[in-house]
C-alpha cells in the first residue's frame, strides 16, 4: 500500500509481464533519487513471483485493485486494451498519491532509466508552477525519416512518458479534468484525434495556469529527439546533465536498432549511445533472469482462454449501464457473451489481438488494393473518394454501433447540426 515518508513521490504503471523494465526504473530511482518515494503500480495484480522480485530489489509495489477506484479500474480493464488501460489510470493514481498527502508526484514510464536528480531539474520548478511537461521536440527535424514532425501531430506535442504535477488547487483541477477525460476517452483512435492519454495534454498549457514546458535537453532524451541530442563526456551535447533516457521501443535482442519505432539511426551510427543501451540491457536482463516465467496479461482473455476482441471491448463500453463487468463473475461473463452473440458477434475460439507480421499485412493489403482498383473503375473517382472518407469514419470502433440491432437504422452522421442548410 501507499506509505508516505517524504513529501515527493514518483511512480510507474505496469502489467506484470513488464516487471523487468519497471524494476530497472525503480533501481535507477533508488540510486539517483533516494529521497523520493517510488512506487510501481500493477495494473493486473501481483502474483507470488512478482512479490519475490520486488522484495529482492526492495521495491514498493501496489496492486491497484486494492485502491479506492478498484471498480472503475476493473471496468476500464475490460473496455480498454492493455496500453489504453495502463495510460488511462495514470491521473487516477496521481489523485491517490495526492490524497495520501504527497505534495508533488512524477509519473515515469517503465522503460525510462533515471541518472540524475529530479529535485534539481524538475521539482524545483514546481515551487512556482503547477505542472511540468516535456515536448517531444525542441528543434526542427532536418530529414524525412521516422518519426517526423507530422507523426508528432498525430501522437501529441508533449511526451506523457513523463509528467510532474504539484498538489495545488490548479494541479488538482488539472488531475480531476484529466481523470474525466481518461475515464472514457483514452483510446488509440486517430479519427477522434486521440492517442491514449497523451493528446489531451496538448490543451493543458492553455487551459491551466502556470504550466512549465521544459526545454532542458537532459529530460526525456529518446529516439524521437536524437537529431538534436548527443552524449559527449557523459553529458547531453557536452553541456547538460542527462537526467533520464527514455528507452521507448527498446528491443532486448537487437539493441542496435535503438527503437522499433524509428529508422533514423542505429547504434553503429550513434556510438555515443552504446554505453547507455548496453548498461540498460544488462540491468533489465538481470531482473528477467531471476524470474521463472512471465505471467500473461490478466485482462487479455476470457476464463476459457479465448482472446477478448477489440469490438467486444467496445461493445461493453456501449453497454456499461446494462451489463455487469464480465470480469466480475462467471455468470457476468456468460451473460456478456450471450448479449454479444445476440448481436451476431461470436468471439473466436482461438486468436489474438497481437500485431501481425509486416509480410502478412502486406500480402493481405495487396489483395485489398487490387479490389480497390477494380472499385474505382466501377463507381468513378468522385464516389470512390467519398467512399474512402467513409472508410476513415469507420476506422473508429466508436462508429461501429450500426452492428447493434437497435442502431441499425439510425443516421450515420448525427452531430447536432441538422438546422444547417447544406
Amino acid at each position: 500500500m501507499i506509505h508516505r515518508t517524504n513529501k515527493d513521490t514518483a511512480f510507474t504503471i505496469i502489467a506484470q509481464n513488464y516487471i523487468g523494465f519497471g524494476v530497472a526504473l525503480a533501481v535507477s530511482m533508488k540510486e539517483s533519487n533516494p529521497d523520493i518515494d517510488f512506487y510501481i503500480f500493477f495494473s493486473d495484480g501481483m502474483e507470488e513471483d512478482t512479490l519475490g522480485v520486488l522484495e529482492k530489489h526492495d521495491v514498493a509495489g501496489v496492486n491497484i485493485q486494492g485502491l479506492s477506484c478498484a471498480d472503475i479500474f476493473l471496468d476500464m480493464a475490460f473496455y480498454y486494451e492493455i496500453t489504453e488501460y495502463c495510460t488511462a489510470i495514470k491521473p487516477f493514481l496521481i489523485d491517490e498519491l495526492f490524497n495520501a498527502g504527497y505534495q508533488t508526484t512524477c509519473y515515469i514510464d517503465p522503460d525510462i532509466y533515471v541518472y540524475d536528480s529530479l529535485k534539481e531539474h524538475v521539482l524545483s520548478h514546481l515551487h512556482n508552477y503547477n505542472a511540468l511537461v516535456t515536448p517531444h521536440l525542441c528543434s526542427p527535424i532536418p530529414d524525412t525519416k521516422l518519426p517526423g514532425e507530422q507523426g508528432h501531430l498525430r501522437s501529441g506535442t508533449y511526451n506523457l512518458g513523463f509528467i510532474a504535477v504539484k498538489n495545488s488547487p490548479v494541479g488538482r483541477d488539472l488531475v480531476t479534468w484529466w481523470m474525466e477525460k481518461c475515464r472514457h476517452h483514452c483510446s488509440n483512435d486517430p479519427f477522434y484525434g486521440l492517442f491514449v492519454d497523451q493528446k489531451w495534454i496538448n490543451l493543458v498549457p492553455g487551459m491551466f495556469e502556470d504550466i512549465y514546458i521544459s526545454r532542458y535537453l537532459g529530460l526525456n532524451m529518446a529516439y524521437w529527439n536524437l537529431h538534436e541530442r548527443t552524449i559527449e563526456n557523459d553529458r547531453v551535447n557536452g553541456e547538460m546533465a542527462l537526467v533520464f533516457f527514455h528507452f521507448s521501443g527498446f528491443v532486448t535482442n537487437d539493441i542496435n536498432c535503438i527503437s522499433k519505432y524509428q529508422n533514423r539511426y542505429t547504434l553503429k551510427d550513434r556510438p555515443d549511445l552504446g554505453p547507455l543501451f548496453e548498461n540498460y540491457k544488462r540491468c533489465v536482463d538481470q531482473i528477467f533472469q531471476g524470474l521463472p516465467g512471465l505471467p500473461d496479461y490478466k485482462y487479455s482473455e476470457y476464463s476459457d482462454g479465448r482472446a477478448i476482441s477489440l469490438i467486444a471491448r467496445q461493445f461493453y463500453h456501449w453497454n456499461l449501464e446494462k451489463l455487469a463487468n464480465p470480469f466480475s463473475s462467471p455468470q457476468a461473463e456468460e451473460a456478456f457473451l450471450r448479449a454479444l452473440k445476440s448481436e451476431g458477434i461470436t468471439e473466436a475460439r482461438r486468436g489474438s489481438n497481437a500485431a501481425a507480421a509486416p509480410s502478412d499485412i502486406n500480402r493481405k493489403a495487396k489483395k485489398i488494393n487490387y479490389l480497390m482498383r477494380l472499385l474505382i473503375k466501377l463507381i468513378g473517382p468522385n464516389k470512390y473518394a467519398a467512399l474512402c472518407k467513409y472508410f476513415g469514419h469507420l476506422s473508429s470502433l466508436n462508429h461501429q454501433k450500426f452492428l447493434l440491432k437497435q442502431y441499425a437504422h439510425t443516421n450515420v452522421i448525427e452531430d447536432g447540426r441538422n438546422h444547417l442548410r447544406r
